[in-house]
């Protein structure tokens, strides 16, 4: 039995009604799910859970979580470099996320004692009854 290869590929939700602009971002590196509008995109999300989200609308982007954008008409090529590096980052953070969890938990006996420790050395009372 072969596996589905796309389950392990980066999720990408294209939202854009230029049925040209999606043809050019059609390849095998990622699983892309298409809606051609607002609503769409909002079910769709729900859904797939995507890794990263290309979204063609005039909305304000940055306020709302955009942390990059394109302008069109864009350069697929410059288009996938900022796809790869935008899902890496994404990927990178999230194996981060439990190592420094681990770290945390690791860390904090030790920052605790070594703060009271320098907070009784400032005290002036320290040690005295």
């Amino acid at each position: 039995m072969t596996a589905n290869p796309s389950q392990n590929l980066p999720r990408i939700l294209v939202v854009d009604d230029t049925v040209r602009n999606i043809q050019d971002l059609e390849t095998d590196r990622f699983h892309i799910n298409i809606a051609m509008n607002g609503l769409q995109a909002l079910e769709l999300a729900g859904k797939v859970e995507p890794d990263l989200i290309l979204l063609d609308d005039v909305l304000p982007g940055f306020e709302l979580g955009a942390v990059d954008y394109v302008t069109k008409p864009f350069n697929p090529t410059e288009l996938m470099r900022r796809v790869d590096s935008h899902l890496e980052l994404k990927f990178a953070r999230e194996r981060m996320a439990p190592l420094a969890g681990q770290l945390s938990r690791y860390l904090s006996p030790y920052v605790y004692r070594s703060s009271k420790e320098r907070r009784k050395q400032r005290s002036p009372h320290a040690g005295s009854t």
